[in-house]
């Protein structure tokens, strides 16, 4: 649509996807930029700063899409410090005007075409792979699969169903909401208990 553009943001957003470019307008007038440099630091699996820019009593405050594009998603730490030709540094513990906190990164899944199954949980992969073991189309009627570095093996078809039957339990937990919400077998009766 002609017309349109992205609304401006005044914070650091507390969620934002990897490979997208992110930025926001900070007013500090306890700080202006004719007196004082802004610098915004995002640290976590791995770590970055931001481009700021002056544009008159503001900061624009940009990290760009091509430094966001390999942080691996996860929990991140953001910090806004200000400093002055005096080598004076002020961080957020000094002065509320300035943000900081924390700040999650999730998975950028324009990237996911080019790697299949690259955000397929394991639960469902291992479903996928059992059932194909189970249903004969793989060729070996031992499954193998491996957790933390450790290869287990399953021979027999009881044990089989049974596993594939608690990672459909997790599966439909968590597409219904998480791990509270787990099948519960009941019996009712019409006879009182004795």
């Amino acid at each position: 649509m002609a017309g349109v553009s992205a609304p401006v943001l005044t914070s650091m957003p507390r969620r934002f996807s990897a490979g997208s470019t992110v930025s926001y307008r900070r007013t500090l007038p306890n700080y202006p930029p004719a007196s004082w440099t802004l610098k915004v630091y995002l640290a976590g699996a791995l770590g970055i700063s931001a481009t700021v820019a002056e544009d008159g009593a503001d900061y624009v405050v940009t990290f760009s899409a091509s430094a966001t594009t390999p942080l691996p998603a996860g929990a991140y730490r953001f910090e806004e410090r200000v400093e002055d030709a005096s080598a004076n540094v002020y961080g957020r513990g000094q002065d509320p005007d300035l943000d900081g906190g924390m700040v999650t990164v999730t998975p950028n899944l324009a990237a996911a075409g080019a790697a299949t199954g690259a955000f397929q949980l394991w639960a469902e992969k291992t479903v996928a792979a059992l059932e194909a073991n189970i249903y004969g189309a793989a060729s070996d009627d031992v499954f193998r699969f491996s957790v933390g570095g450790r290869t287990v093996e399953i021979a027999s078809l009881k044990d089989k169903m049974e596993l594939l039957r608690e990672l459909r339990i997790e599966l439909r937990s968590r597409k219904s909401g998480g791990p509270f919400f787990r099948d519960v077998q009941a019996r009712f009766s019409d006879r009182p208990q004795a």
